[in-house]
């Protein structure tokens, strides 16, 4: 039984067989890319959260919403280009979908509905201005009434 000893180069080391170079330069380039892409993400979710940031204020945080959810439509209904700017889309849909969900549990624990309401039912009324336009509009008809008799009174002299 004779053992096979392994291959060796000129300085007594294994010589790498090129499947092996070629499946360390592929895995190599898979894990660059993959923090690449991590950072890219980070990146999207810095931008996000700068452009919606969490306030104590519930009207704000509503506006917020509203344009989130306006923003993430367009990139939604965005089609076309090549590759690297569909994954520049999902990449944004994605972050911007997280911080809408940040954003809308962060104003459920607000209770920012009951206080808008509370507020709503604590500004005054505004009287309905129906009351007081049928009076002028009486007014009106009188004036015009007055115009017509004088002006037919001035044309029989």
């Amino acid at each position: 039984m004779a053992i096979k000893l392994p291959k060796l180069g000129p300085t007594g080391k294994k010589v790498a067989t090129g499947a092996a170079v070629a499946g360390a330069l592929t895995l190599g380039a898979f894990t660059i890319s993959k923090s690449a892409e991590n950072k890219r993400k980070a990146g999207a979710d810095a931008t996000y959260d700068k452009k919606y940031p969490l306030s104590n204020n519930c009207a704000e945080l509503k506006i917020f919403i509203e344009r989130a959810k306006l923003e993430l439509a367009q990139l939604q209904s965005q089609s076309g280009g090549d590759r690297g700017a569909k994954r520049i889309r999902e990449r944004n849909t994605a972050a911007l979908k997280s911080r809408l969900v940040e954003i809308e549990k962060y104003y459920a624990t607000l209770d920012c509905v009951n206080k808008l309401a509370a507020i709503e039912e604590n500004l005054p009324q505004a009287e309905p201005e129906s009351k007081g336009m049928s009076k002028y509009i009486w007014y009106g008809v009188a004036a015009i009434a007055a115009i017509l008799l004088f002006t037919n009174l001035s044309k029989r002299d």
